[in-house]
This record gives structure tokens, C-alpha cells and sequence, in this order.
């Protein structure tokens, strides 16, 4: 039973390990939805609506800067 538990385990760090490298090679950064940290919204840059919580942090932004 633990040799079970002990495989499984070791499969699916060798899956996070390998998906991590495979993202590393890719060279693309992280991003965030529009949620998120930052100013890129993934939203605004497919076009499609941007999100509530976007909306109100640039409102947020604005009053900041006045």
C-alpha cells in the first residue's frame, strides 16, 4: 500500500517537474487574468469585455491620481 502511495506521489511531482521545465523553455511570462496584478488585462487584449474587478481597480487608479 505505501509503495502505491510512494509511486503516485513520485508520478505526479515528475508531471509538475516536467510542465515547469516545459514552461521555462517556452520563455512566455505569466500572466494574470483581469483580476490580477498589473496593468495587461487579458481581456482588453482578446477583445472581449473587460472584467468588474478591472473596471473598478482602473476607477481606483483614476481617484488615485487626481
Amino acid at each position: 500500500m505505501i509503495q502505491v502511495t510512494v509511486l503516485t506521489i513520485g508520478f505526479f511531482g515528475l508531471i509538475m517537474a516536467a510542465m515547469a521545465v516545459g514552461v521555462m523553455f517556452q520563455g512566455k511570462a505569466l500572466r494574470g487574468s483581469c483580476g490580477g496584478v498589473g496593468d495587461a488585462c487579458a481581456c482588453e487584449e482578446k477583445g472581449e469585455p473587460v472584467c468588474e474587478s478591472k473596471q473598478l481597480r482602473d476607477a481606483l487608479a483614476e481617484q488615485d491620481a487626481a
